[in-house]
């Protein structure tokens, strides 16, 4: 049917741009009107901004009132194209969306889309090996556009990336249809085309093999030969080079008289770049249902679909996007791009995007030469030549959003996937990303992929190393393939001995890296850190000095020596990077074998001095937190000491009891870390001055029996030689719990020779703890005793309320009820008078406690009722 007798709206752009309704011509206006429409068309069923359309239309120079005529040329078109319908209406022929246009005409009344449905079809026939019908879907096509002019009329569209993205459609769709007609032996049907296309294009040594191929298969030899002694002239004389090789094997198969269709001429199909899927490949089912999910959204917006796989190095990012891309590839038939943007390349330098553009328009088949001479102007045709089209496009190893952004198609049908180990925030505030940030491998997926690389049977034989080769690679992909391909390369020895090698912890980066920059764990992490910031690089090292498991922004700003701000900033950094993660707001920490990169990194670059200097900011930190939680939990008592203010640190700022607590929770096995490693430095690093002040607060919090246990270990450990006459010194090989109480009283006494009288009492009240966990309520009674007499004399009031209670719950376990309830008043009493609600709640469990234990129900409910009201909103700890 010709356009002239179709019914409804009909625009042509394939030749001059021209309009019907109902087979009458339709007057489109004026030029600029006319390269309006054109520009839309172009574009059909996307959105185009004002700006793109005052560019193309006025070029570099448009006037102050471009913005008010292109609004005045949008609606004239709507009345000409639709007229009876209002400019708002959703189903109008051209829409708008804030500074957006789109028009919206298919394959049923615009001819460019008809021939691009066409093309497309053609495609997906091919693929499924049916070539007749690929070559009747692209003579139907062409038919629809002979010339291969598009818009001949609007000359202010010509020379823009967009004409030239359609015009290659038609260079690509001729071209198609040539290996297509060759290979079946029948070249008739693409010799009127190829002759307009080598007419158009006299350099083009493609279209120029196929079409003497083509003539040859319809026994026009002669006309053949000469044509390839044209082109062969034409190129040595204008480009001075010879014909290349496709050209020259078309020339040898006429003079051999080969039958046609007998060389095989290869597919010129769509771009397939897809790297070969990963061998082995287990777990993250999690991470590839939230990619699938994005599936839905294709099509449905008005943008293509974007997914960010980001992780740090090694995590298997690529892994996982190359095995889920292969398989939702058939969702794809216009092909699939493929781009390693080396964003953290240890070699090689970032894929610039002038790069990166020409790759992608080479793998679209675009020659150098009939390219644009500008970055704009060819990311505008890369652009053109993606929109409507289905294609998947994986974008590898993505530094910033920067390097992305100009990658993106422009329209919806396409998917876009980037791997990247950074936060792209940038991507990710759009509505239209979705974010997948993947994480350490479980010890089922770990052994999943051991069994994968090693098989069954040898997992399932040695369960026991294997479980700590898990644990030594700490669920990182990259470790654990190594770890796995030297297990698998000595087949005759058990993974028990192999695995020797990697507990050291000097080698331990050595034993799980590879051979290649793609595999040494080393050169992966560098890669990243060496894109840090100073200040960020230097917290990074830092933090590999720091022995507890996480650190908050205050300890981060501590260890450091920075500005609470600049912490933050630094932290920030190191998390956007993947080189640590926030495990809980505002709680950072480090994989293990990250870690151990940061020490090395420490001892390389930091000074001696200065590795010292952190260190001792962190316990000072600790030091001035704890003093700050203590002051909420016992705030009537005397202070241990007055702490010494020390230049850059940052203690934690507490205005919630509760989360003060959660915060000495999670810090527990930091602390003993800490002090252990003062301890290992020998006295003169350990207990002296406030740093045993540390230990006596990390006791005071610690009456759990696994803390007791850590802290047992700890105070065996110490040395107290150097502190005082060597025979004041308890013996350290005595029996554990008099050791430790030993050293209690020792230090008791410590404190009083040096007139620190409060925490000489504090350590008197600590021994009563101690006592109390080995049974010995009635010695620890007595200390508890001591312990108020001290607080009494030196007017600690507060102290004295603690002792009290201590010493009627230690009467109360000895049977003495009647004297535990009077204590236990006492305290109350004077808590109430100091406004210690703590205090008041713990000493009133202790009375429900007795009366309850009495057989008196109500009155022990009225005493726990009495402690949830004093310690409402406070810090909920009364052990």
């Amino acid at each position: 049917m010709t356009s002239k007798r179709r019914t409804g709206l009909w625009l042509r752009v394939l030749g001059p741009l021209c309009a019907w309704r109902d087979g009458a011509p339709i007057a489109l206006g004026p030029p600029r009107q006319r390269a309006v429409l054109g520009l839309l068309a172009l574009n059909a069923g996307v959105d185009v901004h004002r700006d793109d359309i005052i560019d193309a239309v006025w070029d570099q120079s448009p006037p102050f009132t471009a913005v008010n005529l292109v609004q005045t040329y949008v609606g004239r078109l709507r009345r000409i194209l639709d007229p009876g319908r209002s400019p708002g209406d959703p189903d109008g022929v051209i829409v708008s969306s804030g500074r957006r246009y789109r028009l919206r005409l298919g394959p049923d009344r615009l001819d460019w889309a008809l021939f691009a449905d066409l093309t497309r079809r053609a495609g997906a026939a091919i693929s499924a090996d049916d070539a007749a019908g690929g070559s009747r879907l692209l003579q139907q096509a062409l038919a629809l556009w002979p010339s291969g002019e598009a818009m001949s009329d609007v000359d202010l569209l010509r020379g823009g990336p967009g004409l030239a993205a359609v015009v290659h459609e038609w260079s690509v769709a001729v071209t198609e249809l040539g290996r297509l007609a060759v290979a079946m032996g029948r070249g008739g049907p693409a010799i009127p085309y190829l002759w307009r296309l080598t007419g158009r294009d006299p350099l083009n040594q493609r279209a120029h093999a196929l079409l003497i191929r083509a003539l040859a298969a319809e026994g026009q030899q002669a006309a053949a030969l000469r044509l390839f002694a044209d082109v062969r002239q034409r190129l040595d004389e204008q480009l001075g080079m010879r014909v290349d090789a496709e050209l020259a094997e078309a020339q040898l198969s006429v003079l051999r008289q080969e039958p046609a269709g007998s060389d095989g001429v290869g597919s010129a199909g769509p771009p397939r770049q897809l790297p070969a899927g990963i061998p082995g490949f287990v777990g993250r089912d999690r991470e590839r249902r939230r990619l699938s999910d994005r599936l839905d959204a294709l099509g449905a917006g008005e943008a293509a679909v974007v997914a960010v796989v980001d992780g740090p190095a090694g995590i298997g990012k690529t892994a996982l996007a190359v095995h889920w891309a292969h398989s939702v590839a058939g969702r794809f038939p216009d092909g699939h791009l493929h781009l390693d943007l080396r964003g953290c390349d240890p070699v090689a330098p970032p894929l610039g995007t002038a790069e990166a553009i020409r790759m992608c328009l080479d793998a679209l088949r675009v020659p150098a030469d009939e390219s644009p001479s500008g970055l704009a102007a060819q990311i505008a045709l890369y652009r053109s030549l993606l929109s409507g089209r289905r294609m998947l496009i994986m974008l590898d190893n993505a530094r910033d959003s920067d390097q992305v952004r100009p990658l993106l198609p422009p329209s919806p049908g396409s998917l876009v996937l980037v791997t990247s180990r950074r936060r792209l925030a940038g991507l990710t505030l759009d509505g239209n990303v979705q974010q997948v940030t993947v994480d350490l491998l479980t010890p089922a997926e770990a052994r999943r992929l051991l069994a994968a690389r090693l098989g069954e049977e040898r997992i399932a034989d040695q369960p026991a190393a294997v479980d700590e080769l898990i644990t030594l690679c700490a669920g990182l992909p990259l470790a654990l393939s190594v770890a796995a391909a030297r297990c698998a390369a000595r087949p005759g020895l058990s993974i028990t001995s192999l695995i020797s090698q990697f507990r050291d912890a000097r080698q331990h980066l050595d034993a799980l890296s590879g051979e290649g920059p793609g595999t040494d764990l080393r050169m992966l992490l560098w890669s990243s850190y060496q894109q840090l910031t100073p200040p960020a690089a230097r917290l990074f090292r830092l933090l590999g000095l720091y022995p507890g498991l996480g650190v908050t922004l205050p300890l981060a700003a501590s260890l450091a020596a920075l500005a609470r701000r600049a912490a933050g900033q630094a932290l920030a950094e190191l998390a956007t990077a993947h080189l640590i993660s926030e495990q809980a707001p505002g709680w950072y920490g480090l994989h293990d074998l990250v870690r151990t990169y940061a020490a090395e990194l420490a001892a390389q670059h930091e000074p001696e001095p200065e590795q010292r200097a952190a260190i001792d900011r962190a316990f000072h930190h600790y030091l001035a937190s704890l003093d700050g939680v203590d002051r909420l939990r016992y705030p009537a008592c005397q202070p241990l000491r007055t702490l010494t203010r020390v230049p850059g640190v940052r203690p934690e700022r507490f205005t919630d009891p509760a989360a003060a607590l959660v915060w000495c929770q999670r810090q527990r096995p930091a602390l003993a870390a800490l002090i252990g490693r003062y301890a290992a430095e020998g006295p003169a690093a350990y207990m002296t001055g406030e740093r045993w002040t540390l230990w006596l607060y990390f006791h005071l919090w610690s009456h759990r029996a696994d803390l007791g246990e850590a802290l047992r270990v700890v105070l065996t450990d110490v040395r107290l030689t150097g502190l005082g006459p060597a025979s004041a010194e308890p013996r350290a090989d005595a029996d554990s719990d008099v050791s430790v109480r030993d050293r209690y009283r020792w230090l008791v006494e410590r404190a009083r020779q040096r007139g620190e009288q409060t925490t000489a009492a504090y350590c008197m009240f600590g021994l009563t703890h101690m006592l109390d966990r080995n049974g010995r309520q009635a010695e620890a009674a007595a200390f508890a005793g001591y312990a108020l007499d001290w607080f009494r004399g030196i007017g600690d009031r507060g102290g004295s309320a603690l002792a009290l209670n201590q010493i009627g719950r230690y009467q109360a376990k000895l049977g003495r009820d009647a004297a535990a309830a009077e204590s236990c008043r006492q305290a109350l009493a004077l808590c109430r008078e100091l406004d210690d609600r703590i205090g008041e709640a713990s000493a009133a469990v202790s009375l429900g406690q007795l009366a309850q234990r009495s057989g008196d129900v109500a009155a022990a409910a009225a005493w726990y009722a009495h402690a949830e009201n004093a310690c409402r909103d406070q810090l909920h700890y009364l052990s």
